[in-house]
């Protein structure tokens, strides 16, 4: 079972993803696109993936919005 969040920040729309894994533990990821786009035909966007595993959905889906939230607050995002 996975569960997404979207939220949209500091001109960015960002997507916590929160999946869980073949031994039971639970993936993070966000993926991050340009709300003002001029081409809405070529999307350009990214993917983090956050490399540790999580205990429950709960914790990878708060650590996947915490990053999604620290990377549009800081800019730290390359597209």
């Amino acid at each position: 079972m996975a569960d997404y969040t979207y939220i949209e920040e500091k001109g960015f729309r960002f997507w916590a993803h929160a999946s869980q894994a073949a031994d039971g533990t639970w993936q993070a990821s966000v993926a991050f696109e340009l709300i003002a786009n001029p081409d809405p035909t070529a999307v350009p966007s990214i993917r983090y993936i956050l490399s540790q595993p999580f205990e429950d959905e709960n914790a990878a889906l708060g650590a996947a919005l915490a990053e999604g939230y620290r990377r549009a607050q800081t800019g730290d995002i390359v597209l």
